[in-house]
């Protein structure tokens, strides 16, 4: 086994929203069809969870996760119904505001899995329709190193 145990973690997709158009997204033509996860389902998963603690982790993910503006809500709720962990799966371009990391690392949410298109910021850059992001995904290290103290 590696160092992410993948049973211990579910998954849900809460969102289908993205603010890029990279043109390697998997799923860029599809998010105007892909319906997210009810708040239903995710109070059932809660409660599930809660009496049963089967999982130690809950993935938060879909599109673009940090554009759900109840994201730190969400992780505050996981974390209150007995997730040990809560990771979110994003592109990183908020995580570069230090206000909103702090938000969400207060909120519980203390796993990140960032998309990073490339090695460094002149070649990502140069991949068509990603230059929104910028170099913002080369500050996020930075950013997140400091958000703990």
């Amino acid at each position: 086994m590696g160092l992410f145990d993948h049973d211990r973690y579910v998954e849900l997709t809460m969102h289908f929203r993205c603010n890029l158009l990279c043109e390697h997204c998997m799923i860029e033509g599809t998010m105007d069809r892909l319906e997210p996860e009810s708040m239903d389902r995710f109070r059932e998963l809660l409660e599930y969870n809660r009496v049963n603690r089967v999982r130690d982790g809950l993935i938060l993910t879909g599109s673009e996760i940090t554009l759900r503006r109840d994201l730190p809500d969400l992780a505050r709720v996981a974390r209150q119904n007995g997730f040990e962990h809560v990771r979110i799966q994003t592109h990183g371009m908020r995580l570069a505001d230090p206000e909103y990391c702090r938000e969400l690392v207060d909120a519980g949410i203390d796993e990140y899995f960032v998309s990073v298109t490339a090695a460094d910021a002149e070649t990502h850059d140069a991949i068509p329709k990603c230059r929104a992001r910028s170099r913002r995904p080369y500050e996020v290290s930075r950013t997140s190193r400091h958000s703990k103290g």
